[in-house]
Parts: structure tokens; C-alpha cells; sequence
């Protein structure tokens, strides 16, 4: 009954709503990401008959602004700025041996976009365009026994978004 309710509550809101694309328009906006996973396995090493367990951990995060101005109606230019924090580890443990690693990497990347929203009765609809790209970071590599390097890269990217708005 509650999702019912809330599904009319919307369907409410949405009729008082208005998408504001019109030329002189600004659009800000926030986005953010977390992802944490952790998988454990536990085998019996065939090699030693002794048992094997391994876990592995994933953390992901990105925040980011973003700004758009609307250039004429239905037509936005914009960019957006991003930091991403992206972490793995793996600890494998199988008797007498224990391995470790972990990869970091740290990222800043600034993009540019050009949008066109096609929106029906100026409510609900799609916008698309392309957009180009440029991120740098540093990788970090760590192994036990004592290994350890790290690396600076930079990437640029191009493509098309497609989004429902």
C-alpha cells in the first residue's frame, strides 16, 4: 500500500513539474559513487593438501560538480570535474605461503558536453550529445614480500551520453 502511495505521490508531483531547458538557464549538479565488495574462497590446495582460503576487496568512489548553461532553448553546453578513489586488495593464504597485494589509484579528470533534451509536454523525455575528456592519476602497486612500484598516467576520452530525464 506504501509503494502504491508513493507511486501516485510522483505521478502527482509530476504534473506540476516543468523542465526549465530555456536559453540563459543554468543547471548545477553533484554526482557521487560508492562500491564496496568483499569475496572470500576457501579450497583445499591440491599441491600441498593443506587449505588454500583467498579474499578479495574492492573500493570504489567518485564524486564530482558539474555545471551547464543553456545556450538556447533545449541546448546545453557544460562540464564537470571528478576525483576518483578506486582500491583492490587480494590476500591469498595458502599454508606455508601468504601473498598479499593491493592497487590503488587516484584520479582527477575535468570533461566538456553539449546536450539536446527532447521532452514531451516539457516533463519527461531524453537528452543527448557528445562529450570529451581528460583524467590524470596516480597508480599505486604494494606485494608482499616487499614489492612495491607506482605509476602516473593520463587518458583523454570522446563519446556520446544518452540520459531519461
Amino acid at each position: 500500500m506504501k509503494k502504491l502511495a508513493l507511486a501516485a505521490a510522483m505521478l502527482l508531483a509530476g504534473q506540476f513539474v516543468n523542465a526549465q531547458t530555456q536559453k540563459g538557464k543554468q543547471n548545477f549538479g553533484l554526482s557521487g559513487i560508492y562500491q564496496h565488495s568483499t569475496n572470500s574462497n576457501g579450497n583445499l590446495n591440491s599441491a600441498t593438501a593443506y587449505p588454500a582460503d583467498q579474499v578479495s576487496k574492492s573500493t570504489f568512489a567518485n564524486i564530482g560538480p558539474s555545471y551547464g548553461y543553456f545556450i538556447a532553448d533545449d541546448l546545453e553546453l557544460g562540464g564537470a570535474l571528478s576525483y576518483t578513489y578506486n582500491r583492490q586488495t587480494n590476500d591469498y593464504y595458502s599454508f606455508p605461503t601468504t601473498n598479499f597485494n593491493e592497487a590503488k589509484t587516484n584520479s582527477f579528470g575535468v570533461s566538456a558536453y553539449f546536450r539536446k533534451y527532447v521532452l514531451y509536454q516539457n516533463k519527461i523525455g531524453f537528452r543527448t550529445g557528445p562529450y570529451a575528456g581528460y583524467q590524470w592519476g596516480k597508480q599505486d602497486y604494494n606485494y608482499i614480500p616487499g614489492t612495491s612500484y607506482g605509476s602516473k598516467y593520463t587518458s583523454y576520452n570522446v563519446g556520446g551520453n544518452f540520459d531519461l530525464v
